[in-house]
């Protein structure tokens, strides 16, 4: 488990029993964690997630002094997307009959995409709160501990990057 104090934005969905933290990662990107309440099901929630819903849940984020404990975690994910592609239409590039002089000959019968997100103490910008300060009260703790949802997404334009999720958090 990684942890840091500080202050984070927080919000909390009461219709899907869900606490939604904001976490900054590098450039212009940030991450949402969707961590439902104690029983309930995370596929349920994860039914749920809407864009409406994600730009509802980032308009009501409320900086707040917090500790946050986040499991490390590494997904992978790879898959076809020629049957995508062909879906939208573009077919020709797979056809044996398809010019592909500037390629020199080589036919393309498949392409595939494979994203990876990685959290971990490397990954300093994705759990910076901003500074802990000296205070007579300690502040409330959120702990990750249990199936999540994480979304990533760009803040400029509010566009997902990538989405998936956590089942088991204490698994290495």
């Amino acid at each position: 488990m990684m942890f840091r104090a500080g202050k984070f934005f927080l919000a909390y969905d009461g219709s899907l029993k869900v606490g939604v933290l904001k976490l900054p990662m590098a450039g212009d990107a940030a991450m949402l964690v969707l961590l439902p309440d104690e029983g309930v099901d995370v596929t349920a929630v994860e039914q749920e997630v809407t864009g409406e819903k994600i730009q509802t849940w980032i308009r009501q984020l409320k900086r707040t002094k917090l500790e946050v404990q986040l499991p490390r975690f590494l997904l992978e994910r790879s898959y076809s997307l020629r049957d995508v592609l062909q879906t939208l239409d573009i077919q020709q590039v797979f056809q044996e009959d398809a010019e592909t002089s500037s390629l020199g000959g080589v036919r393309l019968t498949q392409v595939y995409h494979k994203s990876v997100v990685s959290v971990d103490e490397s990954s300093d910008d994705i759990i910076t709160g901003g500074g802990a300060s000296a205070s007579s009260t300690l502040p409330p703790r959120l702990t990750v501990n249990r199936p999540f949802i994480f979304i990533i997404y760009q803040q400029t334009s509010g566009g997902v990057l990538s989405m998936g999720r956590v089942i088991d958090p204490s698994r290495k």
